[in-house]
């Protein structure tokens, strides 16, 4: 039993070490990587417009995680908080995997911290729009998790934040792009979610599809089923977040939205059109 059990973790062992070589090749890296000042032990992080000349260590130092434990950092400015004029949102990746977003608002020369939410994964991007329409604007935070446990996993989310009473609420949450593989047989079937969501004045749409596909001999895989994904959701002042309607697909409606959210980062996007041109090319056999 003993000898069966070390057969059974070798061979898992093998396989995500195949799996994890073939991702690192195609420039596949667990978390956003590190630009020069955003490495691990550094406060200094990629700087985005409005906040040119800031570094993290303008903040108070018990403000933010110590910088020997985070992997990296986010930045965006913008109204996040009504009436106190522009605020500086900071998102850091920790090197645990996990994620946070602090927003700082300046004061008597200062920055002071305003609000803070935790419970995200590593943090790839921060967006401040105007997706409700409501009041100060909203923070977009898109975030990735990336596991391998005998099989890959991999999930790009996007969570949308409005500030009330001190608190960043989540209005909406979703999965953008989630790329998973079967265990037992290990790789033997895929199944990949991409959506794109448009959102503003007040609208959001969840548009695309959930793929699932068998692995071939040859090590490719072909698609045996494609599940359409619609969905339009409207921001609900009294439950302060954004309600589902009915199925965009059976009503046939368009919402009036002025914002295009990326589905996926660069390197995610570079796997989707090699997989799709990979689907053509099957499809143009048969």
């Amino acid at each position: 039993m003993r000898k069966a059990v070390l057969v059974l973790a070798a061979a898992f062992g093998l396989a995500a070490g195949f799996v994890m070589g073939a991702l690192l090749a195609a420039g596949f890296r667990p978390w956003p990587a590190a630009t020069p000042g955003s490495q691990p032990g550094s406060r200094a992080g990629p700087v985005s417009a409005g906040t040119a000349g800031f570094s993290l260590d303008d903040l108070p130092p018990a403000s933010l995680p110590a910088p020997a434990e985070a992997a990296g950092y986010r930045i965006a400015m913008g109204d996040v908080v009504p009436g106190g004029g522009p605020e500086l949102v900071v998102g850091v990746t920790l090197l645990s995997g996990d994620g946070l977003v602090a927003v700082f608002g300046r004061r008597a020369g200062g920055w002071e911290p305003l609000a803070r939410r935790e419970g995200f994964a590593a943090i790839d991007l921060l967006e401040v729009r105007s997706v409700t329409g409501a009041g100060a604007h909203e923070l977009l935070v898109y975030d990735e998790h990336d596991e391998l446990t005998g099989a890959f996993y991999r999930r790009r989310g996007l969570t949308i934040l409005k500030e009330r009473d001190g608190q960043l609420v989540p209005v909406w949450s979703g999965t953008l792009y989630e790329e998973a593989y079967s265990l037992d047989p290990p790789m033997a079937e895929r199944v990949v979610t991409a959506v794109a969501v448009t959102a503003g004045d007040g609208q959001l749409r969840v548009q695309g599809a959930r793929t699932r596909s068998r692995r071939q001999p040859d090590g490719t895989y072909a698609d045996v089923e494609e599940i359409p994904v619609a969905d339009g959701y409207r921001w609900d002042p009294a439950s302060f977040r954004f309600v589902k309607q009915r199925s965009a697909s059976r009503t046939g409606r368009r919402c009036a939205c002025s914002l295009r959210l990326p589905v996926l980062s660069a390197a995610s996007l570079r796997r989707r059109d090699l997989h799709l041109e990979r689907v053509r090319g099957l499809r143009g056999r048969r």
